[in-house]
């Protein structure tokens, strides 16, 4: 995070332009907004990625709200820690995508 800050700094330094701080998590939940730009807002939004695992209530004019958010680790580093065991690489969430595409189906049954 620190070397990519430097690094937008000084590019902005070079050519002389501002540079413009944005919101990560909040970048996260407009994602949404690219496809489907008619989202009529407040709206409850789940944000689980390999560093966030919270629900938000995102107001308008980029207001938002935390409801709730995990006691310690998030979602997503469930498939890193799975994907250093299987040994597979990193980040655990594409790397598991990557092996299981050409897996054959199997069907669990529970009782």
């Amino acid at each position: 995070l620190l070397i990519g800050l430097a690094a937008a700094k000084a590019i902005c330094y070079s050519l002389n332009i501002p540079l413009i701080g944005v919101n990560h998590v909040l970048s996260h939940m407009y994602a949404n907004f690219i496809e489907n730009p008619d989202i009529k807002r407040p709206i409850v939004s789940l944000v689980a990625s390999g560093g966030h695992t919270s629900i938000y209530l995102l107001k308008e004019n980029d207001e938002f709200e935390i409801l709730g958010s995990t006691l310690d680790d998030a979602a997503g580093e469930v498939l890193d820690k799975i994907a250093r065991f299987l040994n597979i690489g990193y980040p655990g969430g594409p790397a598991i995508e990557r092996i299981s595409i050409n897996t054959q189906r199997i069907n669990f049954y529970f009782t």
